[in-house]
């Protein structure tokens, strides 16, 4: 499975600690992880802290709600198993070739359908091939068979088709339509 960053770690190895500095004014730390209040736990003097009550969490800074003693022994364990600093990439930063799947521009190599050939295909004009990797069309149909298409209804009364073109400019329309009457079997 593709991922970005860093490779997932299939086994449990360590949790992360960070050791703070306390000087009895300062409340606001900065994490050297990112976390959550309820994904740290909070030790002064090795009591652990209620979350919330005696500290908030928000991305990399932890803010006491009063400056804990000067010289005491403060510590954060990270929860959640093994962390890692890891960060969003920067713009521009990751090129076609760090890709598995070249994406230079549009591409759809088609969606292929276990079989031998490619089975369905979308361009960047965003036309749809069926049976052709180039659709001329927004649909496209290409098949050596006698049956193109089946469009069927549970509808057990009158059912119908309509093929329909429309000319925004001159508000017309031209279309056909095929109605089959299940009930007294006419089309």
């Amino acid at each position: 499975m593709p991922f970005l960053g860093f490779t997932p770690k299939t086994t449990y190895t360590s949790t992360a600690k960070q050791t703070l500095t306390a000087d009895g004014s300062t409340v606001a730390y900065t994490l050297d992880l990112p976390s959550t209040t309820t994904g740290v736990e909070v030790f002064v003097n090795n009591v652990r802290q209620e979350p919330t009550a005696a500290y908030s969490v928000d991305g990399t800074t932890l803010t006491f709600t009063s400056a804990p003693a000067n010289n005491d022994s403060v510590y954060v364990v990270f929860q959640g198993g093994v962390r890692e600093n890891s960060q969003v990439p920067t713009s521009n930063s990751i090129t076609s070739s760090m890709l598995t799947y070249p994406l230079t521009a549009f591409s759809s190599t088609g969606i292929d359908d276990n079989a031998d050939a490619v089975a369905v295909t979308i361009d960047s004009n965003e036309k749809v091939g069926i049976g052709t990797t180039s659709p001329d069309a927004k649909l496209s149909v290409a098949t050596d068979e006698q049956l193109i298409a089946r469009l069927k209804s549970t509808n057990t009364g009158v059912t119908g088709v309509r093929l329909e073109g429309i000319d925004d400019s001159a508000s017309d329309s031209v279309f056909v339509d095929w109605f089959y009457d299940a009930e007294n079997r006419a089309y």
